[in-house]
Formats: structure tokens, C-alpha cells, sequence
């Protein structure tokens, strides 16, 4: 633990933080359905020295390439019983592959982007989802028939959802409505949106696009508690 990392807990005011061991080696994505693996790239990287994919500026600016990975059967399984114990039906799932060949899950992301491995792999990910969705996949008999006559009647309305709750859909607009009233109703807390001079800086200097910052007044002092 360095100085440097004490020091930035100083600006995580009573924020959660999380741990996570460091696993040298390269970054997979895996797209599953499932059980099914739709997808298993090695995210290539720009220059070795970058720990983080995502710090890429490569990545950032839609250069970021791919290359197809063979996953083996216990990781498969492992993936899978990852899905199913945080009862996720579709997950892009990062893992490391460490220099011995070894694969190691770090997380199981709900809502992941997939649109620029699909298009620069190939990889038919959304057309499985929408076949898993119209066949009605892991959903009961009532919700299956639900789904596909608002299907058929086309009478589909933005920002209402598809399914019920027992169909693991809701309306994420309301969610993030939810979210963001319980935080601006904090005393002393503000959201400002970046602009273009402030994202090329913070791009420039760190390699993450940011739009937003959320500021928290202590002790008379404006403190930044959170980027996005």
C-alpha cells in the first residue's frame, strides 16, 4: 500500500471501495446466453504497461482490437455457474488469462457492451439475444405469452418494458429517475456536467472519458465524490 493510494482515499468520503488482486496477464471478454458462450476475445492492448483495458486510449477512441480465445471446459462451467449464482441469463464476463494459460474470473458484468466486438469479430451476440427474448428463454408460460402477443401487436412503447419483473425486464428509465432524485436530495451535493475542454483533459490525462462530476461540500470545501 503506497502513500499514493492513501492519499486518494481521502477523496472517497464514506464511498465503498473494493479491493481486487492483481492478476498479470491478458484481458478476455466472454459473451454468454445462457450457458451458451456467444463470444471469447482477448481485448488486445496498445502498450504492455497498461493494467486496465479500459485506460486504453485505443479503447476509448474505437481502435481497440480483438483476438478469438479457446475457452476450456472448466471455465466454461465456471462462467456459467457464475451467471446462474447471480442469476444472470446474458453477462459479458471478464476474465485474465495469466501467462500459464490459466483463466481467471474477475467479474460478471449485467448490462456489458458488446457492439464493437460483434462488429469487428463477427460475433452474432445481438442476434442471439433477440431469438432467446422472442423465444421466450428461462421465462414461465404466462410470460412467454405476454411477451410475444406485445410482440405481434406492435404496440411496443418507448421506455415501457417488454416483461414483468418475474421476467427479469423493467423499466430502467424509472430506475435511474429513482437514483439520481435519492442523490441530488443529499444536502451539499451538486452534479455538473463537464465540458468539451474539461472531457479532452481528463481523456488526455487519464485516458477515461468522464461527462459528469458530482461534487460534495465538507467542511467548507468542495470535494469530488464521483466521475461518470
Amino acid at each position: 500500500m503506497t502513500d499514493d493510494v492513501l492519499h486518494a482515499f481521502e477523496h472517497a468520503y464514506h464511498e465503498p471501495v473494493i479491493f481486487q488482486e492483481e492478476i498479470i496477464g491478458a484481458d478476455v471478454r466472454v459473451n454468454m446466453l445462457n450457458g451458451q458462450v456467444l463470444s471469447a476475445h482477448v481485448i488486445c492492448k496498445s502498450d504492455a504497461s497498461i493494467l486496465d483495458y479500459r485506460t486504453d486510449p485505443a479503447y476509448h477512441t474505437g481502435q481497440a482490437q480483438y483476438e478469438p480465445v479457446q475457452l476450456d471446459a472448466a471455465t466454461i462451467t465456471a462462467c456459467d455457474l457464475a451467471m446462474k449464482k447471480l442469476s444472470l441469463r446474458f453477462s459479458g464476463i471478464d476474465l485474465r488469462m495469466t501467462p500459464q494459460g490459466e483463466f481467471v474470473l474477475l467479474e460478471c458484468n449485467s448490462m456489458p457492451a458488446f457492439l464493437d466486438i460483434e462488429i469487428k469479430t463477427h460475433s452474432p451476440i445481438a442476434d442471439n439475444i433477440i431469438e432467446a427474448m422472442i423465444r421466450g428463454d428461462n421465462m414461465s408460460t404466462h410470460d412467454r405469452s405476454h411477451s410475444m402477443e406485445r410482440l405481434s401487436s406492435n404496440r411496443i412503447e418507448s421506455r415501457t418494458p417488454i416483461y414483468d419483473k418475474e421476467g427479469y425486464f423493467f423499466d430502467y428509465h424509472q430506475i435511474a429517475e429513482a437514483y439520481w432524485r435519492s442523490e441530488l436530495s443529499h444536502e451539499g451535493r451538486t452534479i455538473i456536467k463537464l465540458n468539451d475542454a474539461q472531457q479532452k483533459q481528463f481523456l488526455s490525462e487519464t485516458g477515461e472519458v468522464k461527462q459528469f462530476m458530482q461534487l460534495e461540500r465538507q467542511s467548507g470545501q468542495l470535494h469530488i465524490i464521483g466521475l461518470w
